[in-house]
């Protein structure tokens, strides 16, 4: 018989050490931490939430890899860099020597390709956009493209980017709102209209196409 007031054992019994329930408190609480540190920065990229773009004239993400806008500040880039996971920078405007220490004091990586106002990347200068895209988005970083305000250059140089990695126009056209498309210049669109000539006869030549013979790019 069990004796009055006694009550059988369950588990292992006795309590922890009070070390150990000191040393699992502080695991349990940099768990918690490290959670909400991973939960703020994803959803800062997804929502908006101290959206560094938010600051910047015509900014904001295009695809993932590639965020667009105008000059930015060396606040600008520091926001980028450090919360928005930009790890290049693209300059399409003339050149900026302060633009370009500050990004080398961030360690971003960073690129002129000058094009003038109203006009569109070459074939060429697509090619070295191109393969700047994919020494970074291929590792999960982005690249900042930007021309003085986020306008035609921009706009035309990150459709034209999205054409070659093989997207059709009419959903490139959904990453724009009508107001980005409308700063297109017309030479700018009819660029864009002959590099997706170009892409549709896969590389054969087209006389007269400035783009002949450009195939496709993934990046």
């Amino acid at each position: 018989m069990m004796p009055t007031g006694a009550w059988p054992a369950i588990g292992g019994g006795g309590r922890q050490p009070r070390k150990v329930l000191i040393w699992q408190s502080v695991a349990g609480l940099v768990l918690i931490v490290l959670l909400v540190v991973v939960k703020q920065a994803v959803s800062a990229r997804e929502t908006g939430g101290s959206d560094p773009l938010a600051s910047l004239p015509g900014g904001q993400t295009v695809t993932a890899g590639l965020d667009i806008g105008g000059v930015p500040t060396d606040y600008d880039l520091q926001g980028l860099a450090g919360s928005y996971q930009v790890d290049g920078v693209v300059n399409l405007t003339g050149p900026d020597v302060a633009e370009q220490v500050a990004a080398a004091s961030l360690q971003l990586s960073y690129i002129r390709v000058t094009i003038a106002p109203g006009a569109a990347p070459t074939r060429a200068q697509l090619r070295t956009l191109a393969g700047f895209m994919h020494s970074h988005a291929v590792r999960g970083f982005y690249v900042y493209l930007h021309d003085d305000a986020g306008g035609g250059r921009a706009v035309a140089a990150a459709a034209m980017l999205l054409l070659l990695r093989g997207d059709p126009w009419p959903s490139i056209q959904e990453h724009f709102t009508a107001g980005e498309l409308m700063s297109l210049s017309p030479g700018q669109s009819r660029a864009i209209g002959q590099l997706e000539s170009a892409l549709h006869f896969s590389g054969r030549p087209l006389p007269g196409n400035p783009y002949s013979g450009a195939s496709l790019d993934p990046w």
